[in-house]
């Protein structure tokens, strides 16, 4: 007997009001939403540049945009990070069959991880590329600041499909333990690349940084390791879907 032949049947007309069931369009839509809004907002640091009276145009503009390039990398990098943290939601959920209670309220503290993001990246703008490259200034701050948001979002992501593919038993039946496994242990190195990037960036901010695209590796990792621990395809699974 499978563990959707054992579970008990619902009301359909229930569903829902002990905020349980298989309908997971509206926290899809939900995060989504959250997402693309978080990614919108980040844009919004990205100013025209004033220039004096004093200074001729063609120079003015010229000298900021010498400066405004650290911003530009600096915007590019958050949007990374959210748009990644977007993709490997994206893939858990798409392993995942039910809801509940536990599982909601999980998904709401990361959706708050992102929604805020915006501000330590704005932190990042004014304060940590002016002195990227420098020691004990305001741009360690900033980074910390950063990476310590996206360290809290890697762990409740983490926390989403450890639960979910564990007690919650909320991931579809045919997904092997090995799988669930290997998918709850690279999150959790994703959270922990972040968290190694705060003690990094009290050191030097431009390497700390530099470490939060190692998360992308752990991606190409995991895929490698999965492969080597997947049943022959003749009797495999349908495959989890992996960042």
């Amino acid at each position: 007997m499978t563990s959707d032949e054992s579970a008990p049947r619902k009301d359909p007309e229930l569903e829902g009001l002990d905020e349980s069931g298989t309908d997971l369009t509206r926290i899809i839509s939900l995060s989504d939403g959250i997402f693309a809004f978080a990614m919108t907002l980040l844009v919004i640091n990205l100013s025209i540049p004033v220039i004096g009276s004093s200074q001729s145009t063609a120079g003015g503009l010229y000298g900021y945009l010498q400066l405004f390039y650290q911003n530009i990398v600096a915007y590019g990098v958050a949007f990374w990070v959210i748009g990644s943290w977007w993709r490997f939601h994206h893939r858990l959920f798409s392993a995942i069959v039910r809801y509940d209670r536990v599982l909601t309220t999980l998904n709401l503290a990361f959706l708050l991880t992102i929604s805020i993001t915006a501000f330590p990246t704005a932190l990042v703008f004014e304060y940590g590329t002016r002195h990227l490259f420098e020691f004990g200034t305001s741009a360690n701050l900033a980074v910390i600041i950063f990476g310590g948001v996206q360290t809290i979002a890697g762990f409740l992501l983490w926390a989403i499909w450890h639960y979910a593919s564990g007690s919650g038993n909320l991931v579809r039946p045919t997904l092997s333990p090995e799988w669930r496994r290997v998918t709850s242990t690279m999150e959790l190195n994703r959270a922990l690349v972040f968290l190694a990037s705060i003690g990094i960036a009290a050191v030097s901010p431009s390497l700390a940084e530099a470490t939060w695209f190692v998360s992308g590796f752990i991606r190409r990792h995991r895929h490698v390791y999965a492969k080597s621990v997947a049943p022959p395809s003749s009797t495999a699974p349908p495959r989890p879907p992996l960042a």
